[in-house]
């Protein structure tokens, strides 16, 4: 099976795969391609750079560019679509989290404030154009907004739930969807310049 992982999506995976493990990992690559309407198997330079590797962490993943890190305990398809934001805005410096602060009007935390006082809401990162995709806390920024973002696209009823269990419902904000808001309004255009991008490295 993954043989099977390595040919659609392109990228590499190390570390011991379990069946389970692997069957997560391929059901999110999956939905992230049907999201973006991508076709398989998939071109994307920044994935055929990607390693994908399995092993025990304290957080269930862990990104930097060229490299994905999951831990296998309680690994679900969400924290797999997080950490490939992460890593599709890696693959481009971060520009992508960088536009859509810009476009939401966002703004990055107070740096030495938040850390002198990080459970001061004061001193968040302010999100902009609401609303947030599952709401904030005090470790939100423009990477986990993207990250966030590029899996409540690909999971708007999950991120719906996500919402209104921290207390951001989209419909505090007259949406009753995701990709009504203005952050899923910004994914969908990306998306169209993912499928063009795509497009033009099929053979």
């Amino acid at each position: 099976m993954s043989e099977q992982v390595i040919e659609k999506y392109g990228c590499t995976l190390t570390g011991l795969w379990p069946e389970n493990s692997l069957e997560v990992l391929e059901q999110a690559l999956s939905d992230f391609s049907a999201a973006f309407h991508l076709t398989l198997p998939l071109h994307l330079p920044w994935m055929h750079k990607l390693e994908i590797r399995l092993e025990n962490l304290v957080y269930g993943g862990l990104t930097f560019r060229g490299l994905i890190r999951l831990n296998p305990e309680g690994l679900s398809v969400w924290t797999v679509t997080h950490e490939l934001g992460h890593a599709w805005d890696y693959s481009r410096m971060c520009l992508l989290s960088f536009r859509m602060m810009i476009v939401t009007g966002s703004a990055g935390a107070v740096p030495l404030l938040h850390a002198w006082q990080p459970l001061q809401k004061n001193f968040w990162y302010k999100v902009g154009d609401p609303p947030p995709p599952c709401g904030v806390d005090q470790n939100f920024n423009r990477f986990e907004d993207f990250a966030e973002t590029v899996a409540a696209y690909v999971y708007p009823k999950e991120a719906f739930q996500r919402a209104v269990a921290s207390g951001s419902p989209y419909g505090h904000y007259g949406y009753t969807h995701f990709h009504q808001t203005p952050r899923g309004r910004f994914m969908a255009d990306l998306a169209y310049s993912l499928q063009k991008q795509e497009m033009a490295l099929t053979p």
